[in-house]
């Protein structure tokens, strides 16, 4: 496969300009981004990082051109490995690419936004030369950030002459009123595409267009030719400025017009940490798009309501979008659009909850009937999603897109779909060693042992302390394992000098846990 791979490359050796050099390699390295399947090694560890010690190996001139160009286009590992292998090669006597010394020696130009009045997405415009001031020398960079996808890039591609772009975009949107066309500086395009590549490389299958993996990784190039810009932290927004936010808007005249409080005040909250956690700290954002995301999709899978709290949702939405719409100062057009939106998806939403409920929900839900209560459903239900996240998986070969939490035989393949490292030793029963110092048998018991804890709420002291745990920052693989590493201790003396399991004593562990954290 890396033979072939250089044998594609020898184009390299005949390309004359850099951005085509670069462009080509990009390509190249965009067949394997994103290729191997869920749970799969890294494909820049398995294929990128080998290729380059390979080409390392080869003593051609196509072997120098493909090396010259990952020193640029890698990733960090790759950058570095591919550097020293160039350079072994340049002192060995083999040919260098004419290309090779502008390659990495790109100038910037003046940078441009545009951006939906909704601030739905924002397109960045950048343009760059390797060193001529001619039109035919420059070229652009395009990148499509949107905020409604956890600000990923959605889309990047290159284009010709900044300024004969940048003159198409100011006619385009001359008289569009919903749209804001401004400049920008190079180090606050690079603080806002740098961490949204970022996320779109860490996004399973990610929503993106069907040429952005051959611009992927000149994208990235691209932003690390730009000046450094401060990193800036999530926005995080405090539980007193939500509850404040929440009381404005039940104070507004659209918020006093609700018929029943307690269910507005519930879903004006419903929506403000849904701003608040999944939109980037922006609570008060509307759109179309977000309140489609929000009623259709986020809350028949995440959200418990009763018969009041469904019932009222679609004309809080309404009256929520009306408030915020006039509080952003959305312009009048932009208002109508969205106005005849939510009035559309509220038609929709009983059956968005029905069929969500139907789905991944009704496992999440089962044997819950005899909670009363919104926050007790609701705790149950983040209980649950905490103990089993998923609601498919991939074990060996075979995919089981939907597979049911509530029952032990599907939970246990859910968890072993968290493990693919470890599946195959599973699936022999000779196999009784270690991989990676771990005993891939008890670690998936001891996940599963403490995910069914979890899931039947039993004993409870398991999610009260994981609750403490999530509290002080660690995530949830951390979590489990702090969790197993108290259920251990029982299942050792149990097994092995066959003594009852010390509930209590375990139950006390959990709350010591609970109350003091790991010390």
């Amino acid at each position: 496969m890396f033979a072939q791979f250089l044998r594609d490359a020898g184009e390299l050796t005949r390309i004359t300009d850099p951005l085509d050099a670069e462009l080509f390699v990009s390509g190249l390295v965009g067949t394997w981004w994103n290729a191997l399947p869920a749970g799969a090694e890294d494909a820049d560890v398995v294929i990128g990082g080998p290729l380059v010690d390979y080409a390392a190996r080869r003593r051609t001139p196509t072997a120098l051109a493909f090396l010259r160009a990952m020193a640029v286009l890698g990733n960090d590992a790759q950058r570095e490995r591919a550097l020293a292998g160039a350079e072994a090669l340049a002192a060995a006597g083999v040919a260098e690419p004419g290309w090779a010394t502008a390659l990495g020696a790109v100038t910037v130009g003046e940078c441009w936004t545009w951006e939906d009045c909704y601030g739905d997405q924002v397109s960045v415009l950048c343009g760059f030369s390797h060193g001529g001031d001619r039109p035919a020398e420059q070229h652009s960079l395009l990148v499509l950030v949107d905020h409604n996808l956890g600000s990923l890039v959605k889309d990047a591609t290159v284009l010709g002459d900044p300024a004969a772009v940048i003159a198409e975009l100011r006619r385009e949107f001359a008289d569009e009123p919903m749209m804001t066309i401004s400049p920008v500086s190079p180090a606050e395009v690079r603080r806002l595409v740098e961490p949204a590549l970022a996320m779109t490389d860490m996004t399973l299958d990610p929503p993106v267009a069907e040429d952005f993996a051959s611009h992927r990784a000149l994208a990235h190039a691209r932003m690390r030719a730009l000046p450094p810009s401060p990193a800036v932290d999530p926005v995080e927004v405090a539980e007193t400025e939500r509850a404040a936010l929440v009381a404005e808007f039940l104070a507004s005249p659209e918020g006093r017009a609700l018929p029943d409080r307690e269910a507005a005040e519930y879903s004006a909250r419903l929506l403000v940490d849904y701003g608040s956690d999944y939109d980037d700290g922006k609570p008060v954002r509307v759109s179309p798009t977000k309140m489609e995301i929000f009623l259709l999709d986020f809350v028949p899978s995440k959200v418990v309501l009763d018969a009041a709290d469904r019932e009222a949702l679609p004309d809080v939405v309404a009256a929520w979008s009306e408030w915020a719409a006039e509080r952003n100062g959305l312009p009048e057009p932009a208002r109508a659009e969205l106005t005849e939106a939510v009035a559309e998806l509220g038609q929709h939403f009983a059956q968005a909850y029905d069929e969500g409920s139907a789905g991944p929900a009704a496992s999440l839900l089962s044997g819950l009937e005899g909670l009363d209560g919104r926050a007790d459903l609701q705790d149950a239900l983040n209980r649950r999603l905490f103990a089993m996240p998923l609601t498919g998986g991939r074990v060996g070969e075979e995919d089981f897109p939907h597979l049911d939490a509530s029952d032990p035989d599907e939970r246990r393949m859910l968890i072993i779909s968290e493990h693919p490292e470890y599946q195959s030793a599973l699936d022999d029963p000779a196999f009784s060693g270690e991989i990676d110092g771990v005993n891939p048998r008890l670690h998936v018991s001891m996940h599963e042992i403490v995910a069914s804890q979890l899931w039947d709420d039993d004993p409870p002291e398991a999610w009260v302390a994981a609750r403490r745990l999530l509290d002080d920052g660690y995530d949830r693989h951390e979590i489990l394992h702090h969790l197993a590493s108290l259920v251990a201790p029982e299942l050792h003396a149990a097994l092995t000098e066959r003594r009852p399991v010390d509930v209590d004593g375990y139950r006390r562990a959990l709350s010591e846990l609970a109350e003091h954290g790991i010390r």
